[in-house]
């Protein structure tokens, strides 16, 4: 049997063939280059397309451009590897973080309001109290009352309010995502909120949105449709009586049946309202905090 021998072009390595297959492929022993098999001189058309002969220049110029043709892949590979395992650890923490955020709790107790209180926008125990110079020279005063753990649960307290347009007796309900009016008095008249309104949120912050649609339901009336916005807006400072504020501007908008609603409400976490604006028919009227007490 006739043998062959082929030269490669990468390293110069010969290497003796059992049979001669013109253009198949063969890896070198020696370097792991593959070489095409040239057509031997003579074979007619074949001998055409046979391929040049490198000189050693040319063939350490193709090793050097193939390597780093190598060297380039295996860095595009890298870079996507490392892309990869960026995404995934970010969306691990990612999860971890959504594991780690606190469900709202509706079991708000009387034993918890103590320290809900100091980061309340309207922080509500038996004795707390509010004094506010109201337009045209009036008082109002609102004080805590009576506090009870709710039927449909959250605390339950009582408040009154008294020497403005909005006197009477508000029951407020206070759950882990903020206060609602749940009913009020007003003189003999009493009024049911379904459901009930929640008039500030827990947490508070700024450029938060909250709706309330629902029906005022008052004795021997018909119900009431309401529908109402809350913003809140920014953080301002107001100036009071009781020393500056930095508060919460709330702006409400909306119908309390066939009344429109105006107001801003400013909320300090902690203190609570000291400051509300209020337009009336006949005009606004605005109540600053005087002083409050924490009895």
């Amino acid at each position: 049997m006739d043998k062959y021998v082929l030269e490669c072009p990468a390293c110069e390595a010969r290497f003796e063939l059992k049979q001669y297959l013109p253009d198949t492929r063969v890896r070198c022993r020696k370097c792991g280059v593959v070489v095409i098999i040239p057509f031997a001189p003579g074979d007619g058309p074949a001998e055409a397309a046979a391929p040049a002969l490198l000189d050693a220049e040319t063939r350490r110029k193709l090793v050097q451009a193939l390597s780093l043709r190598k060297l380039a892949l295996v860095s595009g590979l890298l870079c996507v590897a490392l892309v990869g395992a960026s995404y995934i650890l970010m969306k691990r923490g990612e999860a971890r973080a959504q594991e780690t955020v606190k469900k709202p709790d509706d079991t708000v107790s009387l034993a918890k309001m103590e320290e809900l209180n100091r980061i309340l926008a309207c922080p509500l125990k038996s004795g707390y109290s509010w004094e506010y110079a109201v337009t045209g020279g009036g008082l109002e005063r609102r004080s805590v009352g009576g506090a009870s753990e709710g039927a449909s649960g959250g605390p339950e307290f009582t408040v009154g309010i008294a020497g403005s347009s909005a006197a009477g007796t508000q029951s407020l309900r206070v759950l882990a995502d903020g206060i609602y009016l749940v009913s009020e008095m007003r003189g003999i008249s009493r009024s049911t909120y379904e459901p009930p309104v929640r008039i500030v949120t827990h947490p508070l912050y700024m450029e938060q949105r909250w709706t309330y649609q629902g029906q005022c339901v008052r004795e021997g009336k018909p119900a009431e449709k309401w529908s109402l916005e809350f913003y809140s807006r920014n953080v301002e400072n107001v100036p009071t009586r009781a020393g500056d504020h930095p508060a919460f501007r709330i702006e409400v908008k909306g119908k309390k049946g066939e009344q429109d609603v105006d107001e801003v409400l400013w909320y300090r976490l902690g203190v609570g309202l000291v400051k509300r604006q209020t337009k009336l028919v006949d005009g606004t009227e605005e109540a600053v905090l005087t002083r409050y007490t924490r009895n």
